[in-house]
């Protein structure tokens, strides 16, 4: 059975009538750019070790009420093996969300990844290209945030995964941030 969301029922309409615009239909490259390097040092990790599924842009059905449904898409997601075990595909959250924060109205961003711990992500990623900066986070109140040459260690997750940030922003983000 999906989960419902009440708690954050009245801010999620703005949010889907935010999202329906269609400029957030575009993929900015520097967000496709991130999110590519991000999921490939993830899913060089997982493949081997068998430990599950590294989705791109899943989109996640989450139920708001009887009659209403929210759609939201991280642009990598992590799904876990045991997880597909116990429930049907469509009604699984994923155990990591990661978003890019690039391009048009990130604080919207950051809400879908708010949403989504909400509903049971384990470990939420926001990954901004301009600062350089991985936040993480872990539940309510925990939050990290890495930058410059900081290692991204989720082993709560992915024992012994280790990935400098450095690795996830591309030459045109670091050109940007040095002007």
């Amino acid at each position: 059975m999906p989960r419902t969301l009440s708690s954050s029922a009245s801010r999620v309409r703005p949010l889907i009538e935010e999202l329906s615009n269609p400029i957030f239909r575009f993929v900015e490259p520097v967000a496709a750019i991130v999110a590519a390097r991000f999921s490939a040092a993830l899913y060089r990790w997982v493949e081997p070790r068998r430990l599950g599924h590294v989705l791109n842009s899943p989109s996640l059905r989450l139920v708001l009420n009887e009659d209403d449904y929210l759609t939201l898409t991280p642009n990598v997601a992590f799904i876990g093996h045991g997880q597909l075990d116990q429930h049907p595909f469509q009604d699984v959250i994923p155990e990591l969300a990661a978003v890019v924060l690039c391009g048009p109205e990130p604080s919207a961003k950051q809400t879908r990844l708010e949403i989504l711990m909400e509903y049971g992500v384990k470990v939420g990623l926001l990954l901004d290209p301009q600062l350089q900066t991985v936040s993480v986070y872990c539940g309510e109140d925990d939050r990290q945030i890495l930058q410059g040459q900081d290692t991204l260690r989720l082993h709560e997750l992915f024992p012994g995964w280790e990935v400098p940030i450095s690795e996830f922003w591309p030459p045109l983000a670091e050109t940007q941030s040095e002007s």
